[in-house]
C-alpha cells in the first residue's frame, strides 16, 4: 500500500514523466498529471495496481506484429529519445527493421521526441501520422 500511495501523488507522477518520458517538460502540466492520477483514486485502484505489477504481461508486441496480415498498412512513429522502450532495446529494433521485412510498414524515427510522441511532440507526430493515412487511405 505505501508504494501505490507514493506513485499515485501527483508530484511522483510529475518527475517521472519529466525524467525521460516525456522530453519536452512544458507539456507535462496540471491537466496531464491530473489526468493519470484521477483513476488512481478509485475504488478498486489498489488492486488494479497490484495486478498491473504482479501479473502476466501479455504478449511482447514483436509477437503479435508478425500475426498481421502481410498486406495491413503499418504505421509506428518512435521517438529517438524514448527511454522507457528504446530504439537501442529489443521492441526498437523489431519495429526500426520490420519495413525491410514488410513493404506494407513504415518506421519514421522522431527527434527530440520521448515515449508518448503525440503528447511529447504533436508538432512532429501529426503531420507524420496524417502524411502517412494520405498515401495508404
Amino acid at each position: 500500500r505505501v508504494l501505490f500511495d507514493k506513485v499515485r501523488q501527483p508530484a511522483t507522477v510529475r518527475s517521472v514523466l519529466e525524467s525521460g518520458v516525456y522530453i519536452n517538460k512544458a507539456r507535462v502540466d496540471e491537466e496531464l498529471v491530473a489526468i493519470i492520477t484521477r483513476p488512481a483514486q478509485d475504488a478498486g485502484a489498489l488492486e488494479a495496481f497490484v495486478a498491473i505489477l504482479a501479473g502476466d504481461p501479455g504478449p511482447r508486441p514483436e509477437t503479435l506484429a508478425p500475426l498481421l496480415p502481410p498486406d495491413l498498412p503499418l504505421c509506428v512513429l518512435w521517438g529517438d529519445q524514448d527511454q522507457v522502450t528504446p530504439l537501442a532495446g529489443p521492441v526498437g529494433q523489431f519495429f526500426q527493421e520490420l519495413p525491410s521485412k514488410s513493404a506494407s510498414c513504415q518506421f519514421t524515427l522522431l527527434p527530440g521526441t520521448g515515449h508518448c510522441p503525440f503528447d511529447d511532440r504533436p508538432d512532429l507526430a501529426s503531420p507524420a501520422l496524417l502524411q502517412w493515412l494520405d498515401r495508404h487511405f
